[in-house]
Formats: C-alpha cells, sequence, structure tokens
C-alpha cells in the first residue's frame, strides 16, 4: 500500500506559488518547498511524481490566477485592456509574472495559440476590436497581437524592475501606441 499523502496537491501547489510570490520561480525546489510546508521532501514526492510534474501543476495554477486577474480587471476599452491587465499583473506580482511569462517552457506554441491561453475571452475581444475599430476580424486580430507585444515589453521592464511606470505612464503609452495601431485601419 502507497504512502497516505500528508499534503494534498492542492495545498503544495498553493505553497509553491506562495514561495514563488515572495521569493522568485528559481526558489521553487523540492528542498524550499519542503522547508515551506514544514516538513522533509518526502510529501511532495508522494504527491507528485517528480519536480517537472509539479512545476506544470504550479504553471496552470497560477495562470489560473493571471486569468482570473484578467477577467475581474477593469478596463472600458478592450483594445488597452489587454495591455493595462498584462502591465498592471506584472507590476503587482511580479515574481509570478516572471515565473508565468519569462521562463522557457518546453514547448513552444504559436503567438496566436499563447494569445488564447492567456485571453479566455480571446475571439470576443478580436470582435470588439473589430466593431469599434470598423475592420476585419483579421484585420483585429493583428492588432490585438501589437498590443499584446506592445504590452509585453513595458511589462517585462517593469516585472525585472528595469523601470518603474505610473498608471498615468502607462495609460499614455497604451493610448498613443492604440491611437498609431488604430489609424491606419
Amino acid at each position: 500500500m502507497p504512502p497516505r499523502a500528508k499534503y494534498s496537491r492542492q495545498e503544495i501547489i498553493e505553497k509553491a506559488i506562495g514561495l514563488i510570490k515572495r521569493e522568485g520561480a528559481d526558489k521553487l525546489t523540492a528542498r524550499e518547498l519542503a522547508a515551506e510546508l514544514g516538513t522533509s521532501s518526502k510529501p511532495v514526492f508522494i504527491a507528485f511524481e517528480n519536480m517537472d510534474e509539479l512545476k506544470k501543476a504550479v504553471f496552470d495554477s497560477a495562470l489560473g490566477l493571471y486569468v482570473a486577474f484578467q477577467e475581474n480587471f477593469y478596463e472600458p476599452n478592450p483594445f488597452k485592456k489587454c495591455g493595462k491587465t498584462y502591465i498592471t499583473f506584472a507590476i503587482k506580482e511580479s515574481n509570478l509574472f516572471q515565473f508565468i511569462f519569462m521562463k522557457p517552457r518546453e514547448k513552444t506554441v504559436s503567438l496566436s495559440e499563447y494569445m488564447h491561453k492567456l485571453d479566455s475571452n480571446y475571439e470576443e475581444t478580436v470582435k470588439m476590436i473589430s466593431r469599434t475599430c470598423g475592420v476585419s476580424i483579421e484585420k483585429a486580430d493583428t492588432l490585438y497581437k501589437n498590443m499584446w507585444i506592445f504590452s509585453h515589453g513595458i511589462a517585462t521592464l517593469c516585472a525585472s524592475g528595469q523601470c518603474i511606470l505610473s498608471e498615468e505612464e502607462i495609460e499614455a503609452l497604451l493610448s498613443c501606441t492604440y491611437d498609431m495601431l488604430t489609424a491606419r485601419v
């Protein structure tokens, strides 16, 4: 009979996310997580086959936190919401942002697949951009990707501590980019 788990998978994942938020993704090791749990690493490996399986589960949970953050973030312009949400999350949860969006992954995907994973309302957002800007769905999709790529640059700078931007500066950057991207539609 296999040993009984002292901690559930969910409890371990929550502790791992707390560790990442406080200390950064590099601290997500069996030893550090065991210390966080106040035990040996054995309970971690009873619940998870290996660290890769744990990190995948932690990534999925962390991405869920970002999606929930995105869904609860208010910005009336759906086009700018993408950028503001992303940048704000990078500022408020810099270590978690780095874990989700700045760490290499084993499986790389196309930009479209990646954005669909990040935005649970991707199709709706593209349709809204299409209606708002009076452009085709294809053009709206391109506009959305361009805004996201621009936003990723700002978010990365903020999350990595390279620069600090106020809400007003972020709004000005996104408004200017929005105006430039939609000017030639």
